[in-house]
């Protein structure tokens, strides 16, 4: 039998479900607002007095072969008073006053509260918090943040990378993070001598292969070559063809990492590291050289195409919408197991071990619709196959080195500040034997002319029209069509047709150098995605190399590691470039720590919880009323928040949910 409930015990549930709300909301409101001293007492260095340097915070620095800075961390502090500590109100509200332009009224107002918390200025700069915490007064404290700057901005970019929230997530911030954080033993470091007490203590800083002005001319000149063939992407390596040290590294688009987030995903893909270049004309290199080491007789080979007819050809026709570079004869061209195992031997089918992450992980050695499972043998029936640049140069610095294997890399060594400890090869594979490939060398030489010093080849793939390429001249057709029926105005529509049937095609151009010709030093790869071309023109991707035997003499340049007070002055006035910038505005900075918003942010319509999380920068206290969504919030949206110490959320069960939950 069904129990009825009393009079009595109705009242006392209605009471229950009444202050329910009420009572969260308190609980939640005392949460809140300790929240931030909660926070302030838990983090990592937190001290009274004392301008802090948190260990947690700490990140070492990355520098160029020639100790020029390539991204450098500044810690400043936020300050805060808990006034319950202030012994003084009058005398501390005096001072801090004074130093932060703080309105002094107010602020002895906040310290003669009871609030647990108060916050006085967020991320000052070195010299204010210095002198705000030099004074010693009791109940004023700092809570340190990170910044990372990168002064040269989008120079050398994707390969140095950046951070978000002390995390590194692209180039050597990524894939040295370990190192960069500090305190954590590392493999690299134990094979390079690296003492553990150097490890444990402040880590090291990272000294990359990287010649700086070497990477500016670069970029400059991939810059140039890029809108002169009216191009969409390109990418550039310089190489040691017998260390791998990779001197230079340019992608285009670039982006600043000092605004990462303003970049989309295409300008900061390191097209240098992807594996995206057909090998096209180039295979030839690799077939020939494989021929001569198998003992094929010297044969001139075009493959199955026909050389143009009358006059100076720039290009030679190799196969179906695949074009190689003009003066190059070569050796027998290989074919089957021989060019197979030889492709192989020479490390073109593997994967780059290039030290960046985004090289291995985001994507295959190569990329072909129907991908066979020998895919060296893919690379032989496949002109269009795509391969990694890096392993690209590699195997070709390996050809023009007499066999010796190569390691590519980013990073020549570790530094703590006093002393250097140089990376360590793990290089395992044999030498090819000797005077291997030598014909094919002499050959290649012959593209560098009588005086000249820089051997290249170039390959051109033709590259199917992109879908708004299309549609542009179907639109245009369909204009012409629609807007005169007359005999004359059908010829003109002929004639445009034409004039865009036979405008100039759009190719991959892909480009290898070596310099100087006698004994290669250097070797180069240029590529330009849909670069609009003429066959009766040469390539401009010549003039990116054409100081590459100039550029041998950077190897022998690199410099010793700079005196302590270089080292302070260099950082000082990092610092100061840094602060200009961002008073300028030219610089948003991400810090370690969330910076607290200077306006009320928006939450209508966010649950609770989310618009507390939204909210916690703040450091607000806030009373909540209902339950739901946000509905109404005070103070409203964009208000100035200087001088506000609580809000209030009122919250609202929509009316479509509340029907379906008393449904």
């Amino acid at each position: 039998m069904r129990r009825t409930m009393s009079a009595k015990q109705r009242g006392r549930k209605m009471l229950f479900f009444t202050l329910l709300p009420l009572l969260f909301g308190l609980t939640l409101w005392g949460v809140f607002s300790l929240s931030e001293a909660d926070e302030a007492r838990l983090a990592p260095g937190y001290q009274k007095g004392t301008l802090v340097e948190s260990s947690s915070l700490r990140r070492n620095n990355i520098y160029d072969r020639n100790f020029e800075t390539l991204a450098v961390s500044f810690r400043l502090s936020s300050l805060y008073a808990r006034p319950l500590e202030v012994n003084d109100p009058e005398t501390t509200a005096a001072e801090v006053a004074r130093l932060l332009d703080l309105d002094r009224q107010h602020l002895l107002d906040s310290l003669r509260s009871e609030r647990s918390f108060v916050w006085l200025s967020r991320q000052v700069k070195k010299e204010v918090a210095d002198e705000v915490l030099g004074r010693g007064l009791p109940g004023i404290y700092a809570m340190p943040s990170s910044h990372r700057y990168y002064p040269h901005h989008d120079g050398a970019a994707h390969v140095v990378g950046f951070v978000k929230d002390e995390q590194g997530l692209a180039g050597i911030e990524l894939s040295y993070d370990n190192i960069l954080r500090g305190g954590i033993s590392d493999i690299r470091l134990a094979a390079a001598g690296v003492p553990d007490r150097v490890t444990a203590g402040g880590g090291v800083h990272l000294v990359s292969t990287l010649d700086l002005a070497l990477q500016r001319e670069l970029e400059q000149r991939m810059q140039r070559v890029l809108r002169t063939a009216d191009g969409s992407a390109a990418a550039a390596l310089i190489m040691n063809v017998n260390t791998g040290e990779v001197l230079a590294m340019a992608s285009l688009p670039g982006y600043d990492p000092n605004r990462f987030w303003a970049a989309g995903s295409e300008q900061r893909l390191n097209r240098a590291v992807m594996p995206q270049v057909h090998l096209g004309a180039l295979g030839e290199l690799f077939q020939r050289a494989a021929g001569e080491t198998g003992g094929l007789a010297p044969a001139y080979h075009t493959n199955d195409g026909e050389l143009p007819a009358g006059g100076e050809a720039w290009w030679y026709p190799l196969a179906p919408d695949v074009y190689a570079s003009s003066g190059f004869g070569g050796s027998g061209r290989a074919t089957g197991a021989l060019a197979e195992d030889f492709l192989q031997l020479m490390g073109l089918c593997q994967a780059s071990n290039l030290d960046l992450l985004e090289g291995r992980s985001l994507g295959p050695i190569m990329q072909v619709e129907e991908l066979a499972a020998d895919e060296c043998r893919q690379l032989l029936m496949d002109r269009r196959a795509v391969v990694n640049g890096v392993s690209l140069l590699a195997a070709f610095s390996r050809l023009v080195n007499q066999g010796q294997p190569v390691e590519p890399h980013l990073i020549r060594g570790f530094w703590d500040g006093a002393d250097f400890w140089p990376r360590q090869s793990a290089i395992t594979a044999a030498a090819m034997p000797a005077g291997f490939n030598r014909q094919m060398l002499q050959e290649l030489a012959t593209t560098a002319g009588n005086q000249g010093q820089v051997a290249i080849y170039e390959s051109l793939v033709v590259e199917a029209r992109s879908s708004a390429e299309k549609l542009e001249i179907a639109m245009a057709d369909n204009a012409s069509l629609l807007s005169g029926q007359g005999l004359e105005h059908q010829e003109q529509a002929g004639a445009a047709a034409v004039e865009r049937a036979a405008a100039p095609q759009r190719y991959q151009a892909v480009m290898l150098g070596m310099a100087p010709i006698e004994k290669p030093e250097l070797a180069a790869l240029v590529f330009v995605d849909r670069a609009r071309l003429d066959l009766a023109l040469p390539s401009p991707l010549a003039g990116v190399v054409r100081d590459l035997d100039q550029w041998v003499g950077r190897l022998e340049q690199a410099a010793s590691p700079p005196a302590p007070a270089a080292i302070l002055a260099r950082k000082e006035a990092l610092y100061h470039d840094w602060l200009g910038k961002q008073e300028a505005g030219d610089l948003q900075v991400h810090a370690a720590t969330r910076r607290a918003p200077e306006r009320m942010p928006d939450v209508t319509g966010l649950s609770l919880r989310k618009a507390l999380q939204v909210l916690q920068p703040s450091g607000l206290r806030f009373q909540v009323r209902g339950s739901g969504r946000v509905v109404k919030q005070e103070p409203p949206p964009g208000t100035p928040l200087r001088e506000v110490d609580e809000g209030v959320l009122e919250l609202r069960v929509p009316g479509g949910e509340m029907m379906a939950a008393g449904s």
